[in-house]
């Protein structure tokens, strides 16, 4: 089933206990925040698509504070106000991906090896920035 969400704050998607992925579409003017938890809904990684303007994308790890950025991609106009993007996020056996398009592992535009927990990854977090008058993310996934 697919579900439009708009919001302003964390929606939180539990994910099947084998799971491996999560593919989602989103229709934001603003960078949107995609984060991977563990079993106590601990934030373990963070991807912040559409940093800098709509021009970078990011993965952050390091528990508490997501402080560390493990790597960065330059993705001018990865994010449109007004057309859906879609996208898919994978983690397994240490490797922790997100990608363009609804086929897990095609259109990869940044991949990380991390031995730490990234096989147990119990939820997603979906954010939106909010930013004053910007308007709020709208996010379209499976459930």
């Amino acid at each position: 089933m697919r579900t439009p969400y708009t919001c302003e704050t964390d929606i939180t998607v539990n994910l099947s206990p084998h799971g491996t992925y999560f593919i989602f579409e989103v229709i934001s003017a603003t960078p949107v925040h995609v984060y991977l938890a563990t079993d106590y809904h601990i934030y373990r990684f963070e991807f912040e698509i559409g940093r800098n303007n709509n021009e970078t994308l990011i993965l952050k790890s390091d528990w508490p504070d997501l402080a560390i950025i493990m790597a960065r991609r330059d993705t001018p106009g990865i994010l449109d106000s007004a057309e859906p993007r879609s996208f898919w996020v994978s983690w397994h056996s240490g490797l922790i991906a997100i990608g363009k398009g609804t086929t897990v592992n095609q259109d990869v535009l940044l991949a990380r090896w991390d031995s730490t927990e990234i096989d147990i990854i119990t939820s997603i977090g979906l954010r939106s920035s909010l930013i004053e008058d910007s308007g709020y993310a709208e996010w379209t996934f499976e459930k």
